[in-house]
């Protein structure tokens, strides 16, 4: 799966986010990393997870060489 408009939402200037199931992403399966065509086209690395009770919430990932953040809710 690559992480494009059709997928993900920016949220305001260099955010977006996205659920992990439009990613393809499966429950336990976080990938480090996440393709896409947005801003310099860089991928994406994972950066933070933000956990509440032991769940996790959600991950977020900042693009290589680039100014955008990418937050994947866990869904």
């Amino acid at each position: 799966m690559i992480v494009d408009e059709t997928n993900a939402n920016e949220a305001n200037v260099y955010n977006w986010s996205a659920w992990a199931s439009d990613l393809g992403i499966k429950p336990g399966q976080w990938p480090v990393q996440l393709d896409t065509t947005l801003g310099s086209g860089m991928p994406f690395i994972a950066r933070r997870k933000e956990e509440r009770d032991g769940d996790l919430l959600s991950v977020t990932y900042h693009q290589a060489n680039g100014c955008l953040s990418l937050k994947v809710y866990n869904d």
